[in-house]
C-alpha cells in the first residue's frame, strides 16, 4: 500500500462519513463495566480504588477489571507480554511473522549506528517499555539516528525507568517511512469477541488542529487525548517540506505523526468489516502464544486488507477496549460489555 493508495482508501471509506456523535458517553473501561453490570439481572459492582472494579452476580464475585486488565489475564502472562523480546520469540515459534527486534541500552548508541548502516532499509526505534507512542521514531537511517535516540531519551527522562530501546526493520522492508503507521491496526480480542480498530494521525495546519481538538471534546474517549504540536510533529512536517502554518490544498490529507497512536491525537476508525478473516485468526494465534492471556490487544502490520501473512508488532494484555465504544468514525462496538458477559459466562459455566 503506497501513500496515494492510503489516501484513496481514506477518501473512499471515511472522508465522506459523518463524525460519530455521542450523548451521555462514559469514558473509561471501569465505568463502562459498571454501567453494563447495572443492566444485567443480578449484576452489581464494587469499586477497587480509582481504577478498579469487582464484579458480582447474585452476590457472588466473578471477576475484576483493574485499569484495562481483566482478572482472567494472569500475572505471569502479563509479564511475558511486557517482555517484548520473549513475546516475539514465542510468536516466532508458532510460525508468526514478527519484527526481528534488537534490544539496545544507553551505552549501545554506536551499535545502533552499526546496525542501521548494515540494514537494507529504514528502521524503527522505539522505547522498550513506554506507552502511548512516546519516543518512537520511524524511518530511522544514519542521517537521523541521533534525533531518534535523543527523542527516546527525552521520553525516558519523564519517567523513572531505565533507558532501553528496540530497533526494528520497518515492515515491509521498503524505503517508505510512512508505511509503518499507515498499515498498523489494533485487534482487540475479548474472549470470543473481535474488533479491529485503525488509528490514524492525520491533521492539517495549526488553526485546523485547534478546531479538531475542539471537535474531539464531544467524543468521550478522545476528548482527553488532544493533538499537541511537539518536536516530533515539527520534525515530521519538515521532512515533507511543510510546517505548522502550511495551508493544505483542498481535500489534502496531512500526516503529523508517523506513529499511529490515539494518545498522540490520532483519529480512530472502526474497520472490522474491512479486515479479512485470516488476519483475525493471526491475531488470535498471537494471543495463544502467551499462555494465561484471555483478553489482549494485538498490533498488526499489513500491506493490504487482503494480507495473508501480516507481521505481529506486539501483544498488549491491557487492551484499550473502551476505544471501540467511541470510534471517531465507523460503527461502535461494545468490547467492554462483551468482556463482562464472557467473564460471567465463564463463572456460570466454568467447564465450557
Amino acid at each position: 500500500m503506497d501513500f496515494e493508495l492510503l489516501r484513496d482508501i481514506l477518501r473512499k471509506e471515511f472522508i465522506g462519513m459523518e463524525v460519530n456523535q455521542y450523548e451521555n458517553g462514559m469514558n473509561g473501561t471501569v465505568r463502562l463495566a459498571e454501567h453494563h453490570l447495572g443492566n444485567l439481572e443480578g449484576g452489581t459492582s464494587k469499586r477497587l480504588g480509582k481504577s478498579g472494579v469487582a464484579m458480582f452476580h447474585n452476590g457472588k464475585k466473578f471477576g475484576e477489571i483493574n485499569g484495562q486488565v481483566p482478572s482472567t489475564n494472569d500475572r505471569k502472562a502479563i509479564r511475558l507480554c511486557n517482555d517484548k523480546m520473549e513475546a516475539e520469540r514465542r510468536m516466532s515459534e508458532l510460525g508468526l511473522k514478527t519484527t526481528d527486534s534488537v534490544l539496545l541500552e544507553d551505552h549501545e548508541y554506536e551499535r545502533a549506528k552499526l546496525l542501521i548502516e548494515k540494514s537494507t532499509g529504514p528502521m524503527v526505534l522505539k522505547p522498550y517499555n513506554l506507552a502511548a507512542g512516546k519516543g518512537i521514531t520511524l524511518g530511522v537511517d544514519i542521517t537521523n539516528i541521533a534525533f531518534a535516540w535523543n527523542q527516546a531519551k527525552d521520553a525516558y527522562s519523564e519517567t523513572n525507568k531505565t533507558f532501553k530501546v528496540l530497533l526494528q526493520p520497518m515492515l515491509p522492508r521498503d524505503r517508505n517511512e510512512n508505511a509503518y503507521s499507515r498499515r498498523k491496526v489494533r485487534f482487540s480480542n475479548s474472549q470470543s469477541s473481535r474488533q479491529c480498530h485503525w488509528r490514524w494521525a492525520s491533521y492539517n495546519r495549526r488553526t485546523y488542529i485547534s478546531i479538531k481538538n475542539k471537535a474531539r471534546e464531544d467524543n468521550p474517549h478522545l476528548k482527553r487525548l488532544p493533538l499537541n504540536v511537539d518536536k516530533a510533529v515539527k520534525y515530521n512536517l519538515e521532512r515533507t517540506g511543510k510546517d505548522v502554518d502550511t495551508i493544505p490544498e483542498s481535500d489534502e490529507i496531512v500526516f503529523l505523526h508517523s506513529s499511529s497512536n490515539i494518545s498522540l491525537g490520532g483519529d480512530s476508525y472502526e474497520i472490522s468489516h474491512l479486515i479479512n478473516e485470516n488476519m483475525k485468526i493471526k491475531a488470535e494465534k498471537a494471543v495463544c502464544a502467551i499462555p494465561g492471556i484471555s483478553t489482549a490487544g494485538v498490533d498488526i502490520m499489513f500491506e493490504s486488507f487482503d494480507e495473508e501473512n501480516p507481521a505481529i508488532l506486539e501483544i498488549n494484555p491491557g487492551a484499550n477496549l473502551r476505544m471501540h465504544h467511541y470510534p471517531w468514525k465507523g460503527e461502535p462496538k461494545f468490547s467492554v460489555f462483551n468482556l463482562v458477559e464472557r467473564m460471567l459466562d465463564k463463572h456460570l459455566s466454568p467447564d465450557v
